[in-house]
């Protein structure tokens, strides 16, 4: 799969069950990787990849390395979910809950 985003998935992951943990990115850091070419200074924005560090809702720190989304781009103090299926855990942003 060539699109490592948080929105990502492959045709096996469709509508299997995944764990959902909150919480608030506390970090991100461009690790500006090329998939190929290692690690490059000059990396297209769109094929860089970002190391995100989260602090989850019960306190716990959770680190994810994925590609960068620039439809939905995902910053410092952010809240997002942790969703996690078959090994693999990818960061999105939390849309609000309504009705509360």
């Amino acid at each position: 799969m060539s699109d490592l985003t948080g929105y990502s998935y492959s045709r096996g992951e469709i509508a299997s069950q995944a764990w959902v943990d909150v919480g608030t990115v506390i970090a991100v850091e461009v690790v500006g990787r090329v998939a190929g070419s290692g690690d490059t200074a000059d990396a297209n924005a769109d094929s860089r990849h970002v190391f995100i560090t989260v602090q989850l809702d019960t306190g716990a720190h959770i680190s994810i390395e994925q590609a960068v989304d620039l439809d939905d781009p995902i910053h410092k103090g952010d809240r997002v979910k942790l969703v996690s299926e078959g090994g693999v855990t990818r960061v999105v942003t939390a849309a609000p809950l309504m009705n509360q």
